[in-house]
Formats: C-alpha cells, structure tokens, sequence
C-alpha cells in the first residue's frame, strides 16, 4: 500500500501555520508537523474519542530513519510534542527508511496498530530485503506497547520481500467490522524454496504467496492467526474486508484477472481457513492493467457485493463493480462500468471501516481536481463532488 502525500495533508489542512497555534478555519492554511527536508515517505493520523488527534511520522536524521508521534487536543493546542517512538539505523553510506504506514485505532482503547514497510539494503539469501512490520503505540503519550526486543522497538516482522533491487510490499489492513478491535492484513510476498520463512515451493521471480494475519492488541508477541495462500502463479494488489468470521481477499492473478476469496476466523480462536467450494479463488473477469480497490461492505452473505477495480491507462481508465454471491463466489451478471473514462488516476476506495455503512466511496483525479464519488454496489449514492480546486 502506497501512502501518498496528499492524504496526510488532507486530514492536516484547516490547522494554523506554525505549527503549534489553535486550529482555524482557513482552508489554505496547515500546522507544521515536521521539519524542511524530512525525507519522509511514512506518516498518518488517527483521531481519538474525545476529537484528539494522534499523528505519526519518520524522518531522516544522520544514519537513522526514526518514526515520531504528537498529539493534538480538540482545539488544536499541543497534547504532547514531537517524540520518538522508534527508529532503523543504517551505515553512513546508505540511505534507508520507512516507506509506507496504516495507523489505526481500536475504538474505547489507548491501541494504535502502526503498520509499515521498511526498505533496506539487508542481505537476505542473496538479495536486499524490505520488511513489512508492526507496532502498537500508545495513543495517549505515543509510547511502543510492543517490548524492545533488540530491534530500536520497531515491533515485529510480518513478512519480507527480497531481490536485487529490494522490491516493495504491497498490504492492506483493516479492523474486523464486529471483530472485538481485531484487524486483519494481507499482502503479496514471493516465495522462494531455499527459505523457510518464506514458504518454500517455488521461484521469487514467478511465484508470490497471498499472506493474511490477524492482529491483537492483548497479544504482543506474535499474530493471533497467520495464513499463507501459496499459489503456481503471480498474485498481487491484495485488499482485505473482514466482519464477524468472514474475511474476503480481493487481488489481481497472473497481471489482468480480478479474483476473490472467502476465509474464516473464528474470533476468539487461532487459525485462517478458506471457504467456498474447494477453497477455491473465484475469477471476475480479465482487464487491461487492473487495479484492485477493494471488497464492498455487507453484513452477512443474503445479498450479491463487489469487488471494486479501475482499468485502462491514461484518459481511457474507468472505474469498475464485479458482483458476486459472497455464500458461493459464483459470478453475478456483467462487470458495470461506475465511472466513465475521465482521467481516473490514482484512485482510492475508502469506506470499508465503517461499523453501520454499506456505502463506499472513490477518491480519484478528473481534468486535473480531486473528486469523490459514492456507490452502494454498482448504485451511486451521490453526485460526482469536487474536492479540491
């Protein structure tokens, strides 16, 4: 999952400049969170239940990347200042650091799960490593909650990519909707036989697994649950939708096929396992460089969702709904196109962490603006809305 600059900004504008003033109503106005020249390409927020809001990013400083927290009470006013949370030490000759987060925050709790990536020129059986990891932070003074086991307090591994060029790791995480503060993460990782971390079976260069954990707070030594979706082919883009026991995985097979796949978790239990017939991935259809957005909302499996995709390049990308049964898989009608060939670029489908809306919404770019655009299914819910000037 890319963490773009934007984002940040956006939930940061309408604050005064300087950085330490009371909030404002100018929307062109933000508060300085940082310093100049940061080299920051992770950072986040999460808004607590009295309006507070915690904000988390990494900076470059010397041979270190390390990750920082401040709080802000409702009016604006400074809660605590800028404080370390934990950090990656590199040699003086390399230029290393956290290049993505999800931060979320367990509703009624002091939890915040920092989920991210960490490219770094660490030899792993023959080539440079990212890592994906996780921390759990303290919302109310930006304190690790995961022991320090030797590692700066960044928490603990996940998973890990390895090649020449240290590829990245894409992930998604979400809470699990009725899920008692519990959140799921998946992501694609290549597989390689000669390391039995990674799974074994196969060659990096044409074999990724799918990989799912289940996260709790009270546990802080390991994930819950962890599952390894090994396959003969590439999968990749995974995004996740979990509530009650039911966890679906939408991803993109071998470069151009949309695919589903429907889990179990038993929340208080230990184990991932698949559903449907045969535990089988069901197919959606085939699109010219697809990108996956995500699972629909639903409550329970009585009625047809979606998986969300955007295809094309350039001008000619549009947004697009694939229905299925979530109690069988089975293919429900056509693909219909939801948003015409506008120059959708970037797109982004936020909404699933909703606890009562089955409604989603798409952030994406036309004639150069930022719109937003909502649908329940394949059904918009509201006008094509400009969001930037």
């Amino acid at each position: 999952m890319e963490i773009k600059r934007s984002w940040f900004l956006l939930l940061l504008m309408g604050l005064s400049i300087g950085g330490w003033g009371q909030w404002n109503n100018n929307l062109n106005q933000n508060t300085r969170i940082s310093g100049g020249a940061m080299h920051s390409y992770a950072y986040g927020a999460v808004v607590g239940d009295d309006g507070t809001i915690l904000v988390v990013w990494a900076e470059s400083v010397g041979n270190a990347s390390i990750m920082y927290a401040q709080r802000y009470r409702a009016d604006g006013t400074v809660a605590f200042g800028k404080k370390e949370i934990f950090r990656f030490t590199f040699s003086d000759c390399q230029r290393e650091g956290f290049s993505g987060m999800r931060l979320l925050k367990a509703t009624g709790t002091d939890d915040v799960f920092a989920i991210y990536t960490l490219p770094t020129s660490i030899v792993t059986q023959g080539g440079k490593t990212t890592f994906l990891q996780y921390q759990i932070i303290s919302f109310s003074d930006g304190s690790p909650k995961i022991p320090n086991t030797g590692n700066e307090n960044r928490g603990l591994i996940l998973g890990y990519n390895y090649d020449t060029n240290a590829p990245g790791i894409a992930f998604d995480a979400n809470f699990i909707r009725d899920g008692g503060n519990k959140v799921v993460v998946t992501w694609s990782q290549k597989n390689n036989p000669s390391d039995p971390n990674r799974g074994g079976g196969g060659s990096p260069v044409t074999l990724t697994d799918l990989r799912i954990a289940i996260l709790d707070a009270s546990n802080r030594t390991a994930p819950t649950a962890y599952y390894i979706e090994s396959d003969g082919g590439d999968q990749a883009n995974p995004r996740v939708y979990a509530q009650g026991e039911r966890i679906f995985m939408s991803f993109i097979d071998r470069t151009s096929t949309v695919a589903v796949r429907k889990y179990q978790y038993l929340l208080n239990g230990t184990a991932v396992t698949k559903l449907w017939s045969g535990g089988n991935a069901q197919y959606l259809g085939s699109l010219p460089d697809p990108q996956n957005l995500g699972v629909q909302p639903s409550f329970d499996d009585s009625n047809p969702i979606c998986v969300y995709t955007a295809s094309g390049s350039g001008a000619g990308k549009v947004l697009k709904a694939h229905r299925f049964n979530p109690a069988t898989g089975a293919v429900v009608g056509s693909t219909v196109d939801i948003g015409t060939a506008d120059q959708i670029g970037g797109a982004k489908m936020v909404g699933t962490g909703g606890q009562f809306s089955l409604n989603v919404a798409f952030i994406n770019s036309k004639n150069n603006r930022q719109i937003v655009r909502r649908y329940m299914g394949s059904t918009a819910t509201c006008a094509v809305t400009p969001i930037t000037l």
